[in-house]
């Protein structure tokens, strides 16, 4: 029973002191705070030193007070806008009538390149795709001949049927007009449509350009060496008729041309 006693008396003792403590404190902390106030009530910023708004304009050359009465003496920006424009476009004139013509003396006449081989490529921008590295290449048969002609090469007309036969399903005769008896003919003596070889077995593009380049030059050697032994072989038109009749069961139509213009209209 006496312990008891002594705990809640000095547990009252503690709460005595305790009160006795904040009240002492609060005078001190009601003054800080009061001075803390009191300096944040007062301002040192710039606005109070500045100058009134209508002073500082007396000396800004671009305030509105300070501008003169427009006397429709000048013509606006758009208009100065305008002058620019024609100024601009009278230089270039001077310059096509002085400097123009002194060009001529840098003219020479137009030689377009006759290349026979024509590749058609397939690039994809930023994305790796496996038909990135397919060539195909093409070639006109007459060109080909004409040029060859100049070099000692397929000039008879047992090279050229070798040649073409060689090609097989790659040589494309085009449009078959008047019979396969004539179509042979005239492929023989000038040639006649297109030979079209492709590659993709390697993985780089330029392996596969280079690989139809070789092939046409292996199938040139094939054909000028030993020609005579395919003389008694005809050409064989069947890819060439397939093609069309797909073109026609499809109905397309190969691109009209100069050479199908009527000769009786001229």
């Amino acid at each position: 029973m006496s312990t008891t006693l002594a705990s809640t008396s000095t547990r009252a003792a503690v709460a005595r002191a305790c009160a006795s403590a904040s009240s002492s404190a609060s005078p001190s902390s009601s003054a800080s705070s009061s001075s803390a106030s009191s300096s944040r009530m007062l301002s040192t910023t710039a606005p109070l030193r500045a100058k009134p708004r209508r002073a500082r304009q007396m000396n800004d050359p671009f305030a509105l007070r300070n501008m003169g009465k427009f006397n429709y003496d000048d013509i606006p920006t758009l208009g100065h806008l305008v002058l620019d424009r024609q100024r601009e476009l009278l230089g270039y004139a001077r310059v096509a009538h002085h400097e123009m013509p002194k060009l001529l003396e840098l003219r020479r006449p137009y030689e377009p390149k006759r290349e026979l081989l024509r590749f058609r490529l397939v690039h994809l921008q930023g994305e790796a795709h496996p038909m990135t590295a397919k060539a195909v290449m093409t070639v006109s048969v007459a060109d080909l001949f004409e040029h060859l002609a100049g070099q000692g090469k397929l000039r008879d007309a047992d090279a050229r049927r070798k040649f073409l036969l060689l090609a097989g399903p790659r040589w494309d005769a085009g449009h078959v007009k008047h019979g396969v008896e004539e179509a042979e003919k005239e492929a023989l003596q000038k040639g006649v449509g297109e030979i079209k070889i492709s590659s993709e077995r390697f993985q780089v593009q330029a392996q596969n350009v280079k690989w139809c380049s070789d092939a046409l030059d292996r199938m040139i050697e094939e054909a000028s060496s030993n020609s005579a032994e395919f003389k008694d072989v005809a050409i064989d038109f069947r890819p060439t008729l397939v093609r069309e009749a797909k073109r026609k069961g499809f109905e397309r139509r190969a691109a009209p041309s100069i050479k199908d213009f009527p000769q009786e209209w001229l």
